[in-house]
């Protein structure tokens, strides 16, 4: 809440869309990013994640996500994003022609993400 209420503009005012993933656990990523052309938030929450730890009693983080990706429309390979929570980079790469995130990299160690652009991209300030 108090990312929101920081960033009014993009909130109220920005865009809303919802992001499609790919890969074996596609169903089970929620992702919605809100945007205002500047600055853009990425929220990703998994869904229905016994059939994604296999019925163990793990978190969803990590490799256990395998394949599954978030291409990010209007992002760029080497797109940085910073998750919030955790204070982790995840950097977009070229997937089929697109800029993707990596579910295991943007839950890496914890099981939901909110994600904000970075200026700049990889390797420049």
């Amino acid at each position: 809440l108090a990312v929101r209420r920081r960033n009014p503009d993009v909130f109220l005012d920005g865009e809303y869309r919802g992001l499609d993933a790919t890969g074996a656990y596609r169903n089970h990523l929620v992702a919605v990013e809100r945007s205002n052309g500047r600055t853009s938030f990425l929220a990703v929450v998994p869904r229905l994640v016994v059939s994604v730890t296999g019925e163990a009693t793990i978190p969803p983080i990590g490799d256990i996500w395998q394949d599954t990706a978030l291409p990010v429309p209007d992002a760029e390979p080497c797109t940085r994003y910073r998750n919030l929570f955790t204070d982790e980079i995840v950097t977009a790469r070229e997937f089929a022609g697109r800029a993707t995130l990596r579910a295991a990299e943007i839950l890496s160690s914890f099981p939901v993400a909110l994600l904000q652009r970075l200026e700049g991209r990889e390797g420049k300030s």
